[in-house]
């Protein structure tokens, strides 16, 4: 339960396993996706699929979604989002024994914008991939260097800064996005790997998102989670 200052907090996470539309050969888009989303006064939600199909473009083992909000600790306001994907084929040509999108807001108990540093801080710790073999190649990518190359907003400050336990604190009008590998191939499309989306108070991480570009137009996006920490009007 909320306290003092603090009652109005609302709480806002999200967890997508897998999404899916095409536009060509045909129309479509994946409607048994595993997805939840956090009650705006905290608390749990998870969803479980066994498995997953869409048109043998993109199939999956188990994949879970979780979010946890908790006001309890502390003096901070956590919530948590985490998607797990269990033996993910692309095509034949995307394989992974898992991954795991696991994103994280900390809210300070009275926290408030300073107009330099907005109060949540956000961090990434548990997000992997296992086994992840693009055209056949392994691809050991560490979700850390996330850190690496932070952007910067229109007037050349850094959108967030890396703490010491490597969180990432938003400056107050902080809005950008980090790729952390785009790769182009002719035989699928774009593939990038780790996007992480910050704007004031909200931060995205998807962990594989797929552009297709040959003989299926589309998009594919696995590991998507999303975390807030802010106080309501």
């Amino acid at each position: 339960m909320l306290k003092n200052d603090d009652t109005h907090y609302v709480f806002f996470g999200s967890a997508l396993a897998v999404a899916a539309s095409v536009d060509r050969p045909v129309k479509d888009f994946l409607t048994e996706q595993t997805s939840v989303v956090l009650s705006p006064s905290g608390g749990y939600a998870v969803q479980t699929r066994e498995q997953t199909n869409f048109r043998e473009i993109i199939r999956t083992g188990r994949v879970n979604a979780t979010v946890i909000g908790d006001a309890d600790a502390g003096d901070h306001i956590s919530t948590l989002a985490t998607t797990t994907i269990e033996n993910l084929d692309i095509l034949g040509f995307i394989k992974a024994d898992a991954i795991v999108s696991r994103l994280t807001a900390v809210y300070k108990k009275g926290g408030e914008d300073d107009g330099v540093m907005h109060p949540t801080t956000f961090h990434i710790h548990g997000s992997a991939f296992y086994g992840l073999k693009i055209d056949g190649k392994h691809h050991d990518i560490s979700v850390e260097r996330c850190a690496v190359d932070i952007p910067k907003d229109p007037n050349g400050r850094h959108i967030y800064t890396v703490d010491e336990n490597s969180g990432y604190r938003l400056t107050a009008a902080g809005v950008g996005t980090k790729r952390l590998v785009v790769m182009d191939v002719a035989e699928l499309g774009r593939i990038v790997l780790v996007e992480f989306d910050v704007f004031k108070g909200r931060a995205n991480l998807t962990m594989l998102r797929v552009e297709f570009g040959c003989t299926i137009k589309g998009t594919g996006s696995v590991g998507v989670t999303c975390t807030n920490g802010h106080k309501g009007p």
